[in-house]
């Protein structure tokens, strides 16, 4: 679950030095909505615990909780923010661009703890 929430501090980093926010303290007000709408929905997909996360089977519901947890993660933002509406643009944006740093991260994860044992 670390190596996702540091993924997800990663993708959420990049894309605001895209968006040429020198600083990172904006990174929490992205990074905390996300991480806690990621932790509810792959926990509820088993991709926390158990030795879910170590098989390659398990990438389809990472790709899916990646695109479950946007919409609740935006939410989250905007309330966090004081934003009055979400942008969707946003949401889909984080959603493809956080499903593939956690697909890219697991299957590293996957790969490294397959062939170290």
């Amino acid at each position: 679950m670390i190596g996702d929430l540091l993924a997800l501090g990663l993708v959420i980093a990049a894309g605001l030095n895209f968006h040429m926010q020198t600083s990172l303290a904006r990174l929490p007000y992205t990074w905390l909505p996300w991480a806690v709408s990621w932790v509810l929905v792959a926990g509820s997909l088993n991709l926390l615990g158990g030795d879910g996360p170590r098989q390659w089977s398990s990438l389809l519901r990472v790709a899916w909780a990646g695109l479950l947890a946007a919409p609740l993660a935006g939410l989250l933002r905007e309330l966090m923010v004081g934003g009055d509406a979400v942008l969707v643009l946003f949401v889909v944006i984080m959603a493809a661009t956080s499903s593939l740093g956690l697909l890219l991260w697991r299957a590293l994860y996957i790969w490294w703890t397959q062939r170290n044992g």
